[in-house]
């Protein structure tokens, strides 16, 4: 890397976002390039991967394992994805009644109020 008019360095990672993956990406001489585990499906062991997409196929781990997606909380959030997660309904119960309620802000400016918006249903 001390040598040479133009050293360069291929690192392949799943991307968890902590600091040096994101400093990396930060750099403007880095050149980002992103893969699903699918398009390398043809270099990899089957039964690895049947286990690979059985086990994460559909969880917020998996975009980031599977889809190479570079995860990360709202600070401003209510609520930490890991939360919604963890509670997330994964069946579906047959409802006989749905409300939904819109709060809409007046304005769409710094400082202007949120929306808020609330699901209910009645089983």
């Amino acid at each position: 890397m001390r040598k040479g008019d133009n050293p360069q360095v291929i690192c392949t990672t799943t991307p968890r976002p902590i600091k040096i993956i994101r400093d990396l990406i930060a750099d403007k001489r880095t050149v980002e390039t992103i893969g699903n585990t699918l398009d390398n499906a043809g270099n990899l062991n089957p039964q690895y991967l049947e286990r690979v997409v059985s086990k994460y196929q559909g969880t917020r781990l998996g975009r980031q394992k599977l889809n190479g997606d570079l995860l990360d909380d709202n600070p401003e959030a209510l609520w930490k994805r890991a939360d919604i997660d963890n509670y997330r309904i994964r069946e579906i119960p047959q409802l006989s009644l749905v409300v939904v309620g819109v709060d809409p802000s007046v304005t769409s400016k710094a400082g202007s109020d949120d929306t808020g918006i609330i699901v209910a249903g009645k089983g």
